[in-house]
């Protein structure tokens, strides 16, 4: 079970009147987690992580791309920048992974075509989304993963 801060069960409408963050114990709950996220956003298909290294952006996309059906196996495009994944049951089929950490500047970004991702109707997780911010669409949800003493992860919905 994920907790909010108080450390209650809550999932009515996270982005309008519930929890500002949620808590995640383990990784073993990433799944119950990306569940709530992506039931939590709504129609916005485009999500940006923000949190240290290490902090498990990578582990909560992965949690992501497996619950919108995908059977695709998940690594970090921190070299390729960019790795698209298939759903097997959700419509649009096409889900992208950006990490944008190695991007020297928004020019680099848009030479290898940042906005065709950002522009079409899929699922999109971004890693690393800072350099990125003059471009990104209005309708996303913006998240930061902190890591809290105990190594519980909280994710904190960010308001722009």
């Amino acid at each position: 079970m994920i907790f909010d801060q108080d450390g209650q069960n809550r999932y009515n409408n996270l982005m309008n009147s519930g929890p500002n963050s949620l808590l995640c114990p383990s990784p073993g709950h990433l799944p119950e987690v990306a569940k709530q996220l992506l039931q939590a956003a709504g129609d916005r298909r485009k999500f940006c992580l923000s949190g240290d290294l290490g902090a498990g952006k990578t582990a909560l996309v992965t949690a992501l791309v497996k619950a919108l059906g995908s059977r695709d196996q998940v690594s970090s495009p921190t070299f390729a920048l960019v790795q698209d994944y298939i759903s097997a049951d959700q419509s649009p089929r096409t889900i992208h992974h950006i990490d944008a950490y190695r991007l020297e500047d928004l020019d680099e970004a848009l030479d290898i075509g940042i906005l065709d991702y950002l522009d079409d109707d899929s699922w999109t997780f971004i890693e690393w989304p800072d350099i990125l911010e003059s471009v990104l669409p209005q309708r996303r949800l913006d998240l930061e993963i902190r890591i809290l003493p105990d190594s519980t992860r909280e994710i904190v919905f960010l308001k722009r």
